[in-house]
């Protein structure tokens, strides 16, 4: 996220429409999706833990607040946005967007003592924008920054999101390892 808590378009984004499944893209193709239920994991190869995507459903959005960042996105994923906000393409970046050297992020806005998405809904703590939200969100805890370490080297991470899992302490596993004091 970036520091631009003092622009005026940097507020709630209201009601948006119902998502329209048919015209979304599908930014996690990366992803192996283990079982096709509500405690689904995904796994994916080089990192040393899975995740629950359900868990995203209860967590309050943790991952949306904190710290000041970026949140990047490409050209096709502002104009999905822009659709989905009934915007045009050039609404939307004046309303939403700051350019970051060549790319461009979504602006943030003030939230307790941090910043918080701009699409970060205070009352109901989840993402407006959810079904389309960024690649960068969406590949979220899978990022390349985490591939390869420990899951002892993860205790931030296992802090932050509820639905990342010690793949030694899952439900199914038949391996009995030692737990990593991580849930």
């Amino acid at each position: 996220m970036t520091s631009q808590s003092s622009n005026p378009n940097a507020k709630n984004v209201g009601e948006v429409r119902e998502f329209d499944f048919a015209k979304a893209q599908d930014f996690g193709k990366n992803f192996i999706k283990a079982k096709k239920c509500s405690q689904a994991k995904i796994a994916i190869k080089d990192f040393s833990f899975e995740f629950v995507p359900s868990a995203c459903k209860e967590c309050g959005g943790k991952c949306c607040v904190g710290e000041s960042g970026y949140i990047f996105l490409s050209l096709s994923q502002a104009e999905a946005i822009a659709d989905f906000l009934h915007l045009s393409l050039e609404d939307f970046a004046r309303k939403y967007l700051i350019k970051v050297g060549y790319r461009f992020s979504l602006i943030e806005k003030r939230y307790e003592n941090g910043f918080a998405c701009v699409f970060f809904d205070e009352v109901k703590k989840s993402c407006q924008i959810y079904p389309l939200r960024p690649k960068q969100c969406v590949d979220f805890p899978f990022w390349d920054k985490m591939r390869g370490k420990k899951c002892e080297d993860l205790g931030e991470l296992f802090a932050l999101c509820r639905g990342v899992r010690n793949p030694a302490n899952s439900v199914d596993s038949l391996i009995d390892t030692k737990d990593c004091a991580m849930k």
